[in-house]
Parts: structure tokens; sequence; C-alpha cells
């Protein structure tokens, strides 16, 4: 849904540029055994309980920024810039959150791809608020739908539970390892969530315009190009304009899914939108206000290793990588 290869696929590609430094040669020439290492980590992670998931969180998390110090820092400057009035404790405090929750996501996403539906339904909990109204809007209306949301760390898990209960339609980035291809094809390919190639926005538009929901993540850092400077916690950053063009031009309805784990419980909090169409500016600055109160709802389960602001601070202001 909007999908991007960020912080939940990190520990993913590790275990995948290992396996395809190791076999490199085989790669080239066999996508048997691809399938073999897909297989493989299927029954890793179908080996086990849901209960070593949050264990093994905390530690695999500090590993993730031992091996990258890159992904550590960005997390640190975001927070430092994005909560100032925070005393140096507190925002240590959400870091340590964060990774606690990024070492999380390695398993959710293992379970989005890998557990069977009746897993899931027995070992995660998670409950919707507003998917009673959604599916009316998708069944009565004679528009499609914008599902709009953010990069939270658990948005492999999150699209898996929505696919379980609704059809909708999503955008991808894809990756140079083989193996990291092979693994979200066959992890993606359990839902009714449709990826769609990222290079062809026209094709979005015929979805909403066929009536289909369409779901896109415009949070992030995606340049100054069709973009609007505004504010993200009080720091000038850069907003796609992209959802007000895909509105505009299907003129669909606009939902947002807000998503956050309460106490163990995975919430889907799916809710309508009503944005300003007069121009594309006051649109993207509405949105991204908005955004910024769903952010700062759980701040802890963001995906703060993104370097939100390299468009406008630049990226040295993230270290020398």
């Amino acid at each position: 849904m909007g999908i991007s290869q960020g912080a939940n696929l990190y520990f993913m590609a590790v275990i995948a540029y290992t396996l395809q430094s190791v076999f490199s040669d085989a790669f080239m020439v066999s996508g048997r055994l691809i399938s073999i290492l897909v297989s493989g980590i299927r029954f890793l992670f179908n080996c086990i309980p849901r209960r070593w998931h949050f264990k093994l969180a905390r530690p695999l998390g500090k590993l993730s920024c031992l091996v990258s110090k890159r992904r550590s820092l960005a997390i640190r400057r975001n927070l430092r810039w994005c909560f100032p009035e925070r005393s140096d404790q507190e925002r240590e405090q959400l870091f340590q959150d964060n990774i606690n929750q990024m070492g999380l996501s390695f398993f959710d996403t293992g379970v989005a791809w890998f557990w069977t539906d009746a897993a899931i339904l027995k070992h995660i909990p998670h409950r919707f608020v507003g998917l009673d109204a959604f599916l009316d809007a998708q069944k009565n209306s004679n528009t499609g739908i914008l599902l709009l949301g953010k990069h939270s760390l658990h948005m492999e898990l999150d699209a898996r539970l929505f696919g379980m209960q609704a059809t909708a339609y999503a955008v991808a980035r894809g990756s140079d390892s083989p193996l990291v291809n092979a693994l979200m094809q066959y992890g993606r390919s359990h839902h009714s969530i449709k990826i769609g190639d990222k290079t062809n926005p026209r094709q979005f538009v015929r979805w909403l315009r066929d009536k289909h929901t369409v779901a896109y993540y415009p949070d992030q850092d995606y340049g100054t190009q069709r973009a609007v400077i505004t504010t993200l916690f009080g720091v000038p950053a850069t907003f796609t304009t992209a959802a007000y063009t895909l509105q505009k031009l299907s003129k669909s309805l606009v939902y947002f899914y807000h998503t956050y784990y309460d106490q163990g419980e995975l919430v889907i909090d799916i809710e309508p939108l009503d944005l300003p169409m007069q121009d594309a500016e006051s649109h993207t600055i509405q949105l991204a206000q908005y955004i910024e109160q769903k952010i700062a709802h759980q701040p802890s389960g963001y995906l703060w290793v993104h370097r939100r602001f390299k468009s406008t601070k630049g990226k040295v202001s993230y270290g020398v990588f």
C-alpha cells in the first residue's frame, strides 16, 4: 500500500543480501535456489511463536543500529528536530521505543508474508475502527476511493490485515536483490492488495475512475518536484502533491488509514478525510497537518529511519554516509 522497502524490510534485506553474496553464482543461473531460500525463510517464520517476537524485538532493533550507524543517526536527527521541546532523556526513550518497534517489524513482516489467515486471526490481536463504513463506501460509492496513510513500521502487517477484509490497489518499489523481490512477491500474493508499477501514474487514475480503492502513502520526502514546502512538527519539509492530483483527476473519495499498537493490539483506524480542492498547496498543507497529528499519536511506531528532511535541510545534515 504505497509500500516502500523501508525499515520493516531492512532485516529481510540483510538476510537476502547475505545469502545472495554467499551463493552469488547460483543466483545468476538458478531461480530454483531462490525458491528454496524463500521456502526456508518461510519455514523459519512459521516456527517462531508470536510471544518470542516481542522478546526478540528489542535486541534485534539494537543490533540493527549497531550494524547500520547511518540508520541510527537518521532516527536521532529526526527525533531531535521534531521534538525539541522534549528532554534528552525523553528523546532517548522515544529512540529506544522506536528501535524496539523496528525490531518487531522484522517479525510483523514475516507474519504478513508467511502466516496463514487462520494463524493471523488466532495469534495477532487486532481491531478495526470505521471498517464497516469504509466497506459501505466501497460498495455504494459511484467513485473510487483514495486511501491515504503514513509509513508505520508494521505497514506490511497492516496491509495483510486490511487485505483480509477488503480489496485495494497499491504501489510498490522493487529491489535490486532477486531474493528480496521473490520474498516480497511471495508474501504479498496472499492478500487482496494488488501491486502496481509506480512508474505508471496514469494507471492509478484509471483504477480510481473504475471505482477501485487505491492506497497511497504521501508522507515521505519524494523530492521537490510536484511538491509543496510546508512543515512537519515545525521543521520545513516537502510533501508531494500527488494525492491532490489523483483526487482531482478521478473525483474520488478520500479516506485515511491510521495504524498503531495499543498494548499489544494492532489498531487499524479508517476514517473519511475532507481536504480543500481549490488548489494543490492548500490541499497538501492540510494533509501534512493531518499526517502530523497521526504520527504524534504514537511517534514510536513511525518510520523515523527515513531521511525525512533531506530536501529541505540537505542530505549532509544527516551526516556523511
